[in-house]
């Protein structure tokens, strides 16, 4: 697996995150927060710079070194497999699941009576090329649609401002805070995607300026989950806004530029574009998680690569199943919540590794520096 800069990674971020506060997770967050969502988010924001924080530090002492043979050298066999495969389920759980959330999504929005079954056979060969080619080709992939979707969602915030009636956001904690920390609880679980973090090996850079950038790209990421949550709510009200399956699709479609009549294909290629970097990006890190190769070479055509496509063709298989009834979509959105839990482990990690390191230096044992590749 290639090393990845921090650039990259900051990309990364922008492209994969936002689908989930965009699009999957807006109607359940205005559901359980109510017009108090935003403050949900807030909320969750020391928490997430905690978790960053974290893998940060984790990073640190990781270097250039494989995520998996640092852990094994740090915890031991037992502690570091059980960790790996909990950390690459996960991992392919969102691959699969962001196939599933994107063909409900055309499939409620755009596409009613196209056959299920062929959307996602066009998305899975779309997929096929960066599968093979590996995470290099993701992660470039995902600075140009990064900054292609800043600019664009910029844009589309200040197109919709004259339709926003702000008094709909009143009264602040009309039902207490306990919706609020309910509501915090779904953020963060889009915040748990940070995980991949840890698996992506990163170039040795300035440490300082990847810190910077991870720290700036939170508060970017909460902006941008603020701002459709305060979109919806002032554009169509509380009540009309948590009947809607995906509101914000439905504030495109009440913007019209100009020519531009249908504004909310840009939400399709938003959700499409974002899915795309997040199934490949997932699924690559989950494998080699699981199944590191012994070197980092071209792909070629062996059993290994022939079970890492087929297993890849049962995630299309198991996402036909989950959109054919959107009360499956439903049930996979409270099992990713149900994840959340494990926005824990960079915590856990980063302090097991810190007391082992304390540990050392007290009893005046060197501390091993990780191997690099």
């Amino acid at each position: 697996m290639k090393h990845a800069t921090a650039w990259e990674t900051f990309f990364a971020m922008v492209m994969t995150l936002p689908i989930m506060g965009h699009e999957v997770m807006l109607p359940f967050l205005l559901q359980t927060a109510g017009r108090d969502a935003w403050l949900s988010v807030l909320v969750s924001l020391p928490i997430a710079l905690l978790i960053i924080m974290a893998i940060w530090r984790v990073k640190l002492q990781v270097q250039t070194a494989p995520f998996k043979q640092w852990m094994k050298e740090q915890f031991g066999p037992m502690i570091s497999h059980s960790l790996v495969i909990v950390i690459g389920l996960y991992l392919f759980f969102l691959s699969c699941s962001s196939i599933a959330f994107l063909s409900d999504f055309i499939k409620i929005n755009f596409y009613p009576d196209t056959p299920l079954i062929a959307l996602i056979i066009f998305f899975y060969s779309g997929c096929l090329y960066a599968i093979l080619k590996g995470t290099n080709i993701i992660l470039r992939t995902a600075i140009i649609l990064g900054i292609s979707s800043l600019i664009t969602g910029t844009s589309v915030t200040f197109m919709s401002t004259p339709m926003k009636d702000f008094r709909h956001l009143l009264p602040i904690l009309e039902y207490g805070i306990k919706p609020v920390f309910w509501g915090t609880w779904l953020v963060l679980s889009m915040w748990t995607e940070l995980l991949f973090l840890l698996i992506i090996p990163i170039k040795s850079e300035d440490h300082n300026k990847i810190f910077k950038l991870w720290f700036a790209n939170i508060g970017l990421q909460t902006l941008m989950m603020i701002t459709p949550i305060i979109g919806v709510i002032t554009i169509f009200g509380l009540g009309f806004a948590t009947s809607l399956t995906y509101p914000s699709e439905e504030t495109l479609r009440n913007i019209h530029l100009y020519i531009v009549d249908r504004f909310d294909v840009y939400g399709l290629l938003l959700m499409t574009l974002g899915s795309y970097v997040r199934t490949i990006l997932y699924f690559r890190l989950g494998w080699e998680l699981l199944f590191p190769s012994k070197k980092d070479q071209q792909m070629v055509w062996t059993w290994k690569h022939l079970w890492m496509l087929l297993t890849f063709s049962s995630f299309g298989v198991i996402a036909w199943y989950l959109a054919k009834d959107h009360a499956r979509i439903e049930q996979t959105i409270t099992l990713y919540t149900m994840c959340g839990i494990l926005s824990l482990l960079p915590i856990l990690i980063w302090l097991m590794s810190w007391g082992k390191r304390v540990i050392a230096h007290l009893k005046g044992q060197p501390i091993p520096a990780p191997q690099t590749e």
